[in-house]
């Protein structure tokens, strides 16, 4: 399990150690949450070879966006295209709280 400090649009990141392509990225929410039944609303996902490329706030880097509360404590971010990177980041857009995730696997090669 991760969690992120508690801040405005709060993000946790893994180094994959070396770049892959990928296409998608699953997501294992807390199963229990204590603060928010809305708190994987507004989900960013954004790959990049570089830390400095999955903090940036434009599309070059976003492999996914999820407006909105997603169905169940597990969903699957389906990339817009295939990224090659070495970083993944998963970002709360506009919340004020913790990111708690169970657990994610990143698809690709």
């Amino acid at each position: 399990m991760a969690v992120s400090l508690k801040e405005y649009s709060p993000w946790i990141q893994l180094d994959l150690s070396i770049a892959h392509c990928i296409h998608s990225v699953k997501i294992y929410d807390q199963a229990f949450n204590y603060e928010s039944d809305d708190d994987m609303a507004n989900v960013r996902v954004t790959i990049g070879k570089s830390e400095s490329d999955v903090t940036e706030e434009g599309d070059k880097y976003l492999c996914a966006y999820n407006e909105g509360q997603p169905p169940g404590d597990e969903f699957t971010m389906t990339c817009f295209e295939i990224l090659y990177g070495r970083f993944v980041r998963v970002t709360l857009i506009g919340i004020s709280n913790h990111l708690r995730l169970r657990e994610m696997e990143i698809f690709g090669w």
